[in-house]
């Protein structure tokens, strides 16, 4: 048995989304429990994780949620996924029942306490509404591992910043562990000129490479920022954790989605790499398409 695993997703348009979730899903330490969607049309973006899904040849439980911000309207580019352009020549589902989300994240999370980790590479909106409305949840997680936020740069990081209010909410909660990846650690990139030879191969490395050929009609690079988030699941060892606090910034108007990270104190509930070892990502990332 692997380590049980809940991904949230907005995937469609940057391409680290679908890194992360073809990573995840080549990964037979994964027992990937189920996706959620987030964020604009969330039915498409599960159409797109469907493709990597049956890729991968794994039935995964997936679920479109919410798509609006809680209080701040949604970034005009976030209402589409440019990279459902693929999706005529990739077989995928199509139809999932809507509202659903959470009451598969509730029911999974209760059904299986401290097993589960809940991976969010997306805006936090789904887990922020989650928490709010079945508040014993975070203590019955396993642990939560996050890309969001900036923790050595003084500025907002998208995740965070498309949804203030709702990361306030999550970082707020109290759980076994909070690994919290920065924008700021990202050292891991793949040019566009090199990018189709090393994704080849292997099912879901084409389905990726097909989703980042329309990421690169605007884009040049590749960053490997959400796999950061999956692969902390299952090697740490990668990273330089330190432990403190963090809180999202709601206050300043031009500064909504702030990252305040504060090391150490009397509660450090929350942990953040400031270290990676680069070559050693680089090798775990492709080694799960190598083992079938």
């Amino acid at each position: 048995m692997g380590i049980k695993v809940i991904l949230d997703t907005d995937i469609g348009n940057d391409i680290d989304d679908a890194l992360c979730a073809g990573y995840l899903l080549a990964n037979r330490e994964c027992e990937l429990l189920g996706v959620t969607t987030v964020f604009g049309d969330t039915v498409v973006k599960a159409r797109l994780i469907s493709a990597l899904c049956k890729a991968a040849q794994r039935d995964v439980p997936i679920y479109p949620g919410v798509k609006q911000p809680l209080l701040v309207p949604i970034r005009e580019g976030k209402k589409t996924s440019r990279q459902a352009a693929a999706l005529p020549e990739l077989e995928h589902d199509t139809d999932w029942p809507e509202r659903e989300a959470m009451r598969f994240l509730s029911e999974t999370i209760r059904a299986n306490p401290g097993e589960v980790v809940l991976c969010t590479i997306g805006a936090l909106t789904n887990i922020g509404v989650l928490f709010s409305i079945d508040p014993e949840l975070p203590a019955l997680l396993k642990g939560m591992v996050s890309f969001c936020g900036h923790y050595g740069v003084r500025k907002p990081e998208p995740n965070a910043f498309y949804d203030p209010h709702a990361a306030a909410i999550v970082y707020g909660q109290r759980m076994n562990y909070h690994k919290c990846m920065g924008h700021d650690v990202n050292r891991y990139s793949l040019h566009k000129s090199v990018f189709g030879d090393k994704f080849s191969g292997h099912p879901v490395l084409d389905v990726v490479r097909r989703y980042a050929e329309i990421y690169f009609e605007r884009q040049d690079t590749a960053y490997f920022a959400d796999p950061l988030a999956g692969i902390a699941i299952f090697r740490e060892d990668i990273f330089g954790w330190k432990k403190g606090r963090a809180t999202i910034e709601l206050k300043d108007e031009e500064m909504l989605g702030l990252t305040h990270w504060a090391e150490g104190g009397e509660e450090p509930w929350h942990e953040v790499p400031f270290e990676i070892d680069r070559d050693a990502f680089e090798k775990e990332y492709f080694s799960v398409f190598e083992a079938r």
